[in-house]
């Protein structure tokens, strides 16, 4: 079982990527993920450039000198469906202006990042965020 989640970034140009994040979507989990280890813009951005992912972890990039895949990823990093699955239409969907941000998300855990902060939309409470912080993520 799995809790799934969409991580959307807004870009320097105004724009929304969302991916789809498959394992363990919580605010203790992923949340805390993202407030602790992509709190700036770049950091943000690179997240969501290689697409959806099946794990959050503290870091994009795997070590070069060691294996990395699916099936033996390294210890606290991002496993990507494109990159460490070879599959295919895995790319982050870029949300037009007028597409609403949450209302039609089928995830429980829908995190989005302005630029400066992170935002948390629970399922089933329509367009309603809530700032991410420590407390909520349980840190």
């Amino acid at each position: 079982m799995s809790t799934n989640s969409t991580i959307t970034v807004r870009t320097a140009n105004n724009e929304r990527k969302m991916i789809y994040c498959h394992f363990d979507g919580y605010p203790n989990h992923n949340g805390a993920i993202l407030l602790e280890h992509y709190n700036t813009v770049d950091k943000a951005k690179e997240l969501v450039e290689l697409g959806d992912l099946s794990i959050l972890g503290h870091n994009i990039h795997p070590d070069p000198n060691k294996e990395h895949s699916f099936h033996n990823a390294q210890k606290n990093v991002c496993v990507y469906y494109a990159r460490d699955r070879n599959e295919s239409n895995c790319k982050a969907k870029v949300l037009s202006n007028g597409e609403p941000l949450f209302e039609s998300q089928k995830r429980l855990y829908n995190y989005f990042f302005d630029g400066e902060k992170w935002f948390l939309n629970v399922k089933g409470r329509g367009n309603n965020k809530m700032i991410l912080t420590r407390e909520i993520c349980g840190l």
